[in-house]
């Protein structure tokens, strides 16, 4: 997955995560497992401590190869 600025994928590490969701009338539902939900404002993403987000490392070490890839493929 080439790097596009609108096609980025964040670290779920540090962000925040729904455990449950509670009514005002008292009633409670679990979350699903893995229900990340970052804080956004403005056009960034904010882990949990109110860090920025950052890229994932996975995404990252794909996006290097992608690139060497094609960048071996046209010499």
């Amino acid at each position: 997955m080439p790097y596009s600025p609108a096609n980025i994928f964040l670290c779920h590490d540090g962000m925040p995560r729904a455990v449950s969701y509670q009514h005002p009338c008292g009633a409670e539902q679990s979350a699903e497992a893995g229900d990340y939900q970052p804080v956004i404002r403005g056009d960034r993403a904010w882990q949990a401590d109110g860090r920025p987000a950052v890229v994932c490392a996975g995404w990252a070490a794909d996006n290097r190869a992608y690139f060497n890839f094609i960048r071996e493929a046209s010499q």
